[in-house]
């Protein structure tokens, strides 16, 4: 396992891994996310904020990060956080525990 930035080459499994997400998300009767356009989707990986777990080559799961959410925290946000937003897990590698893995590497 691998974590590291996403490439524009990855936009594409990323939109894929967010439409699997939202099926989900509807099966399960959930808040469904929005569709995030393509041209969004890039800016976030140009600004090195989309992140992937690879395993085999494959994208087992991704996530982007932001280092303020004030819509969130208001004034008790300090910049001195990271948060982790839109966790896509690949259906064929669910139940791994691939948060857990996030988590220790945004500790790191």
């Amino acid at each position: 396992m691998q974590i590291k930035n996403c490439l524009l080459s990855d936009t594409h499994e990323i939109l894929s891994l967010y439409e699997a997400a939202r099926s989900l998300q509807m099966q399960r009767k959930m808040v469904v996310w929005p569709f995030f356009d393509k041209a969004f989707i890039e800016n976030e990986i140009n600004q090195q904020r989309q992140w992937k777990m690879v395993v085999d080559d494959i994208i087992a799961c991704n996530w982007v990060i932001s280092f303020e959410d004030k819509e969130i925290w208001g004034d008790k946000e300090q910049g001195d956080s990271i948060y982790i937003h839109r966790i896509c897990t690949n259906p064929n590698f669910r139940g791994n525990r691939c948060v857990d893995k996030i988590v220790e590497w945004a500790k790191k």
